[in-house]
């Protein structure tokens, strides 16, 4: 497939369906969660691109773990919402529930349609 029915398609090289890409950036979302929930830049920044994480250096990563992990505490349950599709990006929608956190949390995260390996583009949590 060319680059550009590779950008053309809703999924890419996510997958052939929402279904079969959803699959394969939840395994890596579970992981970067967890990574945060434990202030692992390491094991976080190897699930993202070169392009976001040279955004974030250690000391501001472990700087928002620290204010954000006693207010959420560890992920209890991440339940998929749905995707938007972008030109090359695909961002996904979860719920998240957190042991700390009263309200459910809204988790996106942007995946390239190109990469063959999911990793994270883009990722906010709120």
């Amino acid at each position: 497939m060319s680059l550009d029915e590779i950008i053309a398609s809703p999924f890419g090289n996510l997958g052939d369906n929402e279904e079969q890409a959803c699959e394969k950036v939840h395994a890596v979302m579970l992981t970067a969660l967890d990574a945060h929930t434990r202030s692992d830049y390491e094991k976080f920044s190897s699930l993202c691109t070169d392009e976001f994480i040279d955004q974030i250096d250690e000391d501001e990563f472990i700087e928002t773990c620290n204010e954000m992990n006693p207010n959420y505490g560890p992920l209890v349950k991440l339940e998929y919402m749905g995707s938007l599709e972008r030109v090359e990006l695909v961002q996904f929608l979860w719920k998240g529930n957190f042991h700390n956190a009263e309200e459910q949390i809204l988790v996106t995260a942007s995946f390239a349609k190109a990469k063959n390996i999911p990793l994270i583009e883009w990722l906010w949590i709120e």
